[in-house]
């Protein structure tokens, strides 16, 4: 399993990323992918990548933007025929994830609809209980706050940008607003200068046209932080999701995995809704926020 940790213009989270990752023993290899623009000078990530020379590597690519990291990733995956993670620098994974990852690409190999897993969790707040279980469930939405998929699912998905359009892009996500939410094709549209080739997307694009399925767990396995004053696409508001998994063991933990054949299209529904609540739902979350301020 490969790990790739994307790169522009500042480092953010990378150096926590790289210590945890460099000692698990599930990841093979960890590669920073930054642009051309971002040389990589950090004192402490030079020293690791001397004291591992066979694990740790320094990619710098010609690729335009986030979409061309991503691209490049993708074609290292796919040449070294290996399973692959994917993290911005922003997003922090636990060891937990990483033992969950490994498993999840030995559990639903061969599935064909399986076109990946994130750890990052569809619920609002946690509900770990005393005996810890851990739920998956499976949905056409993809997620880039932590992404792991396999080197098919990657050439697929290469050949898929090569021969759609753009503005085919856009009329995907339209016609399956309530497959993988109405707000990602209203993002789309407010996207139309800058970001209209943005790697989600393009990514949500694919599965859903593809019918492919995206593994997400019932607690976050990663934290977030893109709420700081270097996000883009989110506000900066200060809040990050926290995960709980750090100081837990994966032996410890009951997992189910949702079978592939067991995809549900009303759970599927239920679960859009995290990303698009309700009226009553938006009411609610306007008036907590405004008590916790």
């Amino acid at each position: 399993m490969i790990i790739f940790i994307t790169v522009h213009k500042n480092l953010r989270k990378t150096n926590e990323i790289v210590k945890i990752a460099i000692q698990n023993l599930q990841v093979e290899k960890i590669y920073i992918i930054s642009s051309k623009e971002t040389l990589i000078t950090n004192e402490e990530l030079i020293y690791l990548k001397n004291k591992y020379p066979n694990k740790f590597f320094f990619y710098n690519h010609n690729s335009k933007g986030i979409k061309g990291a991503w691209i490049e990733a993708m074609k290292i995956a796919i040449q070294k025929d290996a399973n692959f993670l994917i993290f911005e620098n922003d997003i922090v994974p636990t060891n937990f994830f990483f033992e969950y990852a490994k498993s999840c690409f030995s559990i639903y190999k061969g599935k064909n609809k399986f076109f990946g897993l994130t750890g990052y969790s569809p619920n609002d707040k946690s509900k770990i209980s005393d005996i810890l279980k851990l739920n998956t469930f499976l949905i056409h939405r993809s997620s880039s706050w932590s992404f792991g998929s396999t080197p098919e699912i990657a050439k697929k998905f290469l050949r898929f940008i090569d021969v759609t359009k753009i503005d085919d892009i856009g009329k995907i996500l339209m016609v399956n607003k309530s497959k993988i939410g109405k707000d990602i094709y209203e993002h789309y549209l407010l996207d139309q200068r800058e970001n209209r080739y943005l790697i989600g997307y393009l990514w949500n694009a694919f599965t859903v046209s593809e019918r492919g399925l995206w593994l997400y767990p019932s607690e976050h396995l990663v934290s977030c932080f893109g709420n700081d004053n270097f996000a883009t696409n989110q506000p900066d508001d200060g809040v990050s999701i926290i995960s709980k998994f750090d100081s837990i063991f994966f032996e410890d933990v009951e997992i189910n995995y949702k079978p592939v054949e067991n995809f549900s299209i009303i759970e599927n529904k239920k679960l859009i809704s995290h990303w698009n609540p309700g009226i009553l739902k938006r009411i609610f979350m306007k008036f907590k926020k405004l008590i916790s301020n």
